[in-house]
């Protein structure tokens, strides 16, 4: 190698641990020395990194006694150390059950869109993923008003429902023979239902654009009352003016 300036540099690219020997000296006046020195380079492989696909999925956020979602993460690192870290657009917060694992989960305090990344080192060699994951919320649906609806036969009554979530919506209900779906796109909607017996009516699912859903199975209980039926009795003749007459009046409720 020629040599013109001091220190002197050059690169080379050893595929494996290597020793470098340095064996002898020459300057420009042809002197020479003989030197014993060496150089051990170590070759740290470098880190096959895969923090999977990214991805939009529907989820459930922890609220008081009800218990949220985990996701599932499956990223993949070939060797060193793994690390996630993450950056949410919203100020969403994570919680990893293990942040050095490439294969964990995860809890969310806020429907957000997170970026997720995925380290892995080994000795001198760093390699990073990302993967982005937004996660929307389930809708919800349930009646406006608690309790039972009472009406008499052959009046109508009036379901109000409410939803939650990403307009528009699609609405199953049951009442208890046939299926029917609603459309619609304002977190309320009604229908008018008379019913010719006490009939349950549930909500079956609920849908959004987010192409999220969830089964609510709510109830409404609409109870029919008979009509009573009155039977006044058989017709009959009086005799005016005679005191004695009388009329007995007789009534079956039903």
């Amino acid at each position: 190698l020629g040599i013109s300036t001091s220190p002197f540099q050059f690169t080379f690219t050893p595929m494996s641990e290597t020793t470098v020997h340095l064996r002898k000296v020459f300057d420009a006046t042809t002197c020479d020395a003989v030197l014993n020195d060496s150089i051990v380079i170590s070759v740290d492989s470098l880190p096959v990194v895969n923090a999977g696909p990214d991805s939009t999925v529907c989820f459930l956020i922890s609220g008081g006694v009800t218990p949220g979602d985990t996701y599932p993460l499956n990223g993949f690192v070939s060797i060193g150390n793994a690390l996630w870290t993450y950056t949410s657009q919203n100020g969403g917060t994570l919680t990893f059950a293990d942040s050095s694992e490439s294969g964990t989960t995860f809890t969310a305090n806020a429907y957000d869109t997170y970026t997720l990344v995925l380290s892995a080192n080994n000795g001198q060699c760093d390699v990073t993923d990302t993967v982005v994951i937004t996660l929307n919320a389930r809708p919800t649906a349930g009646f406006a008003e608690d309790g039972d609806i009472d009406i008499c036969f052959g009046m109508e009554a009036t379901l109000e429902f409410v939803v939650s979530g990403s307009p528009p919506f699609d609405l199953v209900y049951s009442d208890g023979i046939n299926d029917q779906t609603l459309h619609f796109y304002s977190t309320d909607t009604s229908i008018v239902v008379m019913p010719i017996d006490t009939t349950v009516y549930t909500i079956v699912m609920i849908s959004d654009s987010n192409n999220c859903s969830a089964e609510p199975f709510v109830t409404k209980t609409v109870n029919v009352i008979p009509q009573p039926i009155a039977n006044p009795g058989p017709d009959s003749t009086l005799c005016i003016n005679r005191a004695l007459d009388s009329l007995i009046l007789y009534a079956t409720p039903s």
